[in-house]
C-alpha cells in the first residue's frame, strides 16, 4: 500500500471515529500502523504537521516523539512563524498531558489519573494491555493525591527490586527522593520509617510486615499489581493438581488486610484479564460483589493496545512476509516440516536481512528444559553472533570461573542467545535481560512464562513455539500477556507475533470465562486460611462446621489469636495439627531439636534434630514433589540389599547448601546424584529459589512458631526470648542476615557480594572486596547505592 492510500484511509478512521463508527482504540491501533509505515520515510513539514496532529488526536502525542528514533530529532521541531492554528491546538493539547517537567501521560492514563479526587474514596480495577502503563500511572497517582504511607505489591521480588531501583535511580522518578520518602522492601527491616513511606512488598512478605511491624501503621493508598491471580483457576486450567505455591491465598489474604483501613485508597491492577456480564449463561457473581463489597470500580483498557501487534502464522511450502521480510517455506520440505526447521529459516531472515537490533526475538518454550533445548539449537545454527561489550566479557569470565563451563546458558551467552526462565539465578536473569536490551548485546532471548513477569525487554518479536504453559494448555489471557512482550513503547510502534506449529494464534482468540473472587463465591468450599476471610453469607453449612471446630479446637489448647496469625497464609487448623505433633514429642526428640537450634547458629543442622522437625511438618504438606523431598532414598548396603537412608532427601541437599552455599548444594548433584551440568543447575537453582525460599520457610516458619509458643509455655518464658529456627529461616529466605545483605541478594548480585554486606568487621569487608573478580568489581560499583 502506497503512503497516499495509507494517508486517506487515516483521514477516513478519523472521521469515522469522530462520527462514533469506530471506537477511539480502533483509531489508535490505525494510527500506530501509520507511523509505524512512514517513520523511516522522509518527512516534510506538512507531513510533520499532519502527524502531530494525528497522535495528538489519539491521545498520544509520544508517537510523534518516537519518530526521533528513525528521524533526525532537530527536524521534528516546528518554527514558531510556520506554526497552523492546528499544529498550535496539537501542542496546547500535548501540554495537558504532562504531570510535571520530565514526565507525559498518554490521554488514557490521564483520564484514570483525573478519577482520583481528594475528599473521597477513590478504589479502582484496573485491566489493561501490557503496553498501557499501569505501573507508571500509579506513581502519578501517587504523586497527584500527595499520599505519605503507601504499599506496592507485586508478585515477584525481581519485580520488587526493579520497582526500588526505578525510584532511586531514574531521573523521571526524582520527585519521591526530592520529597524524601523512606522505601523499604523487608518485613523485618530495622530502617526507622520516616514522615513518608513506601513499602514495595510480595503479598508474601506484606502478610509477614504485618506479623511483624506494620500492624498499627496507617496506610493511605496500596496498589496490587498482577491482580488476576486471586483467582487460582483463573491462572490454571488443572484444578484437580493441588497447587501448593499458587499466589491465589497470598494475593487474597494480602488485599483482605489492606482493606481492613476502611478509608485506604486502591489500585488494583493487571493485564488483559476477562469479566462476567450478567447475561452471560454462566455468569458468576463473586467477582462483582467483591467489587461492590469494598466500593471498588472497574476500568476495562483490554483493548487500548498502545503498541501494535502483527500477528502471523507460519505455513509450509508457501512464501510469507513477516514484518515486512519475504520468507521462503518451499525449499527443502525436510527441514520446512519441522518445528526448528521452520525457526531456524524465520530467525535467519531476520537476521540476515534486517540489523540486529531492529529485530530482538524472545522465543517462546513451555518448559525449562525444552527452553535450553532450543537454545542449544540456535547456537548451532550460528545465527546470532557474541555481544560486543567489555562488560559481557567479564561476565562470562565469572561465569566460566563460579559455575560450570558447559553449564548451556554460558555456551548459549557466547552465541548471542539468553536463556530465562525461573530457576537461572537472579543476578544471571538480571544481567541477560541487560544484554538483550544493548544494542550490541544478545539477539535472541528464549524464555518460558517468566518472561510475563514485568520483565521489560527491547523485543521487536515474540516467536511462540508451544500453545502450553508446562503440561498444561494456555489460556488466552496467557497467550494475550506472552504476545504483549513483542514491541516496546517508545521503542516500538508495532510488535510482530509469530506461531510456528501449535495453536498458538487460536488461543489468543478464545474466551476464558471471567475472573471470580472465591471468598464471595458461595457454591466453593473454602479451606484453611480462607474460612476466616470470608463472610457467612458465603459459606455452606460444611465450612461453617468447619470454622466452629476449629475455634473450639484453638480454645481447647489455649493457643493466642497473635501466635495463630503468624503465617497467616498456613491453616489454623494446620498449626494445631503441629502444635500438637510438638505436644506428643519426647524428651529424646526435644534434645534433638535443641540440638538442631544450637547447630544452627553456626550456620549448620544437625541431621537427627532437623528430622524430627520434617516428621512433624509431613503430617500437614499436600505437595507431591515437596512430600517426595521429605521422603528418604533408598540406597545398597553392603551386601547390596536395598535399604532406606537415615534422614530425608532434602536434608543432604539443605546440609551441602549451608556448608557450602550454592556451588556445594551444585557440586552433589553432579558428584554424589550423578547429574549432567544443565540438571544439576535447574535443580540445585529450583530447591535453593524456591522450595527453600518459599515452601521450606513456610512449613519451618509454622513449626518455629508452634515450638516457641510451647517452649515459652513450659519455662515461663517471653515468645521473642526462646530459641527458635530464627536463623536457618533468614538464611532460607534472604541467603543474609543484614539489612543490606538481604536488599542485595534480592536485587541479584554475586554471592561475594551478599558476603561483603553481611561482613560484621571492616577487616572482614576488606578482605571480601579484595576477592572480588571485574565482574564482582563491576557489579558492586553499579549497586551500591541501591543498597545504602
Amino acid at each position: 500500500m502506497d503512503r497516499i492510500q495509507r494517508t486517506i484511509d487515516i483521514a477516513k478512521a478519523i472521521n469515522a471515529y469522530n462520527t462514533g463508527s469506530i471506537p477511539d482504540y480502533n483509531l489508535v491501533q490505525k494510527v500506530c500502523a501509520y507511523f509505524d509505515a512512514v517513520k523511516e520515510e522522509t518527512l516534510s513539514e506538512s507531513d510533520r504537521q499532519f502527524l502531530l496532529f494525528i497522535a495528538n488526536k489519539v491521545g498520544i502525542p509520544h508517537y510523534y516523539d518516537m519518530l526521533g528514533n528513525t528521524q533526525m530529532r532537530d527536524s521534528l521541531l516546528f518554527d514558531e512563524e510556520d506554526l497552523g492554528l492546528g499544529t498550535f491546538a496539537a501542542i496546547l493539547y500535548e501540554t495537558s498531558l504532562y504531570t510535571d517537567e520530565k514526565n507525559k501521560l498518554h490521554r488514557f492514563q490521564k483520564e484514570i489519573l483525573k478519577s482520583f479526587e481528594f475528599g473521597k474514596l477513590n478504589r479502582y480495577f484496573l485491566s489493561a494491555s501490557t503496553s498501557f502503563g499501569k505501573t507508571h500511572l500509579t506513581y502519578e497517582v501517587i504523586k497527584k493525591m500527595k499520599y505519605e504511607n503507601i504499599i506496592l505489591i507485586f508478585p515477584t521480588v525481581a519485580l520488587l527490586t526493579e520497582n526500588l531501583s526505578r525510584l532511586k535511580e531514574k531521573e523521571t522518578y526524582s520527585y519521591f527522593t526530592e520529597q524524601e520518602y523512606t522505601i523499604h522492601t523487608l518485613s523485618d527491616g530495622k530502617e526507622q520509617y520516616g514522615s513518608k513511606n513506601i513499602f514495595i512488598f510480595t503479598p508474601e512478605r506484606y502478610l509477614s510486615f504485618l506479623d511483624k511491624r506494620g500492624a498499627d501503621l496507617h496506610i493511605d493508598f496500596v496498589f496490587v499489581d498482577e491482580v488476576y491471580k486471586i483467582d487460582n483457576e483463573y491462572m490454571d486450567n488443572d484444578e484437580k493438581e493441588v497447587k501448593e505455591h499458587d499466589r491465589d491465598l497470598a494475593y487474597r489474604m494480602a488485599i483482605y488486610y489492606a482493606l481492613n483501613n476502611q478509608n485506604v485508597d486502591l489500585m488494583l491492577a493487571g493485564p488483559y484479564i476477562s469479566f462476567y456480564k450478567e447475561d452471560d449463561p454462566d455468569y458468576n457473581a463473586s467477582f462483582d460483589k467483591f467489587l461492590a463489597y469494598y466500593n471498588i470500580t472497574l476500568i476495562n483498557k483490554n483493548n487500548y493496545e498502545i503498541v501494535n501487534k502483527s500477528y502471523y502464522v507460519v505455513k509450509d511450502r508457501k512464501k510469507q512476509v513477516i514484518d515486512g521480510i519475504e520468507i521462503d517455506f518451499t525449499e527443502n520440505y525436510k527441514i520446512v516440516k519441522s518445528k526448528p526447521g521452520r525457526l531456524r529459516i524465520v530467525l535467519s531472515s531476520f537476521f540476515n536481512l534486517k540489523p540486529v537490533q531492529e529485530q530482538k526475538t524472545i522465543v517462546y518454550c513451555s518448559t525449562k528444559v525444552s527452553a535450553e533445548s532450543y537454545a542449544n539449537q540456535i547456537v548451532d545454527w550460528e545465527i546470532s553472533r557474541e555481544p560486543q561489550d567489555s562488560s559481557f566479557d567479564l561476565f562470562i569470565e565469572h561465569l566460566e570461573n563460579t559455575y560450570h563451563s558447559e553449564w548451556c546458558v554460558i555456551q548459549a551467552l557466547k552465541a548471542g542467545v539468553g536463556i530465562h526462565h525461573g530457576v537461572v539465578p537472579k543476578y544471571i536473569q538480571k544481567e541477560i535481560v541487560k544484554l538483550f536490551n544493548m544494542q550490541n548485546g544478545v539477539s535472541i532471548l528464549v524464555c518460558t512464562t517468566t518472561i510475563t513477569e514485568g520483565v521489560n525487554t527491547s523485543a521487536k518479536n515474540l516467536i511462540a513455539l508451544f500453545d502450553t504453559k508446562g503440561s498444561k494448555p494456555l489460556k488466552a489471557f496467557d497467550a494475550k500477556n506472552i504476545a504483549g512482550r513483542a514491541g516496546r513503547f517508545m521503542e516500538h510502534y508495532q510488535g510482530s507475533v509469530v506461531t510456528i506449529k501449535n495453536n498458538f494464534d487460536k488461543v489468543m482468540s478464545k474466551t476464558d470465562g471471567g475472573i471470580r473472587h472465591k471468598n464471595f463465591d458461595v457454591t466453593l468450599s473454602k479451606e484453611g486460611a480462607d474460612l476466616d476471610m470470608t463472610d457467612e453469607e458465603y459459606l455452606d453449612e460444611t465450612s461453617k462446621e468447619k470454622r466452629i471446630r476449629i475455634d473450639l479446637m484453638q480454645q481447647e489448647r489455649g493457643i493466642p489469636e497473635e501466635v495463630m496469625q503468624l503465617f497467616k497464609t498456613v491453616s489454623r487448623e494446620d498449626k494445631i495439627v503441629v502444635y500438637d505433633q510438638i505436644l506428643s514429642l519426647d524428651a529424646n526428640a526435644l534434645n534433638s531439636i535443641s540440638g538442631l537450634i544450637d547447630k544452627i547458629l553456626k550456620n549448620q543442622i544437625d541431621f537427627d534434630g532437623f528430622q524430627v522437625v520434617l516428621d512433624v511438618i509431613r503430617l500437614i504438606v499436600k505437595d507431591k514433589n515437596f512430600i517426595h523431598l521429605l521422603g528418604k532414598s533408598i540406597t545398597l548396603d553392603e551386601n547390596e540389599q536395598p535399604v532406606e537412608k537415615k534422614y530425608s532427601r532434602i536434608t543432604y541437599s539443605l546440609y551441602y547448601y549451608l556448608k557450602d552455599g550454592f556451588d556445594g548444594l551444585f557440586n552433589y548433584r553432579i558428584d554424589d546424584l550423578k547429574e549432567d551440568v544443565d540438571k544439576a543447575m535447574r535443580k540445585a537453582s529450583e530447591l535453593v529459589y524456591n522450595t527453600f525460599k518459599y515452601q521450606l520457610v513456610k512449613y519451618l516458619g509454622v513449626f518455629n512458631t508452634m515450638y516457641k509458643y510451647r517452649m515459652s509455655v513450659l519455662n515461663a518464658q517471653l515468645f521473642d526470648d526462646v530459641p527458635g529456627l530464627d536463623r536457618l529461616l533468614t538464611k532460607l529466605e534472604y541467603n543474609a542476615f543484614s539489612d543490606q545483605a538481604k536488599i542485595a541478594s534480592d536485587y541479584g548480585v554475586p554471592q561475594r557480594i551478599i558476603d561483603y554486606y553481611d561482613a560484621t568487621t571492616d577487616r572482614g569487608k576488606t578482605k571480601i572486596f579484595n576477592s572480588f573478580d571485574p565482574f564482582e568489581r563491576h557489579v558492586f560499583d553499579a549497586t551500591r547505592k541501591l543498597f545504602q
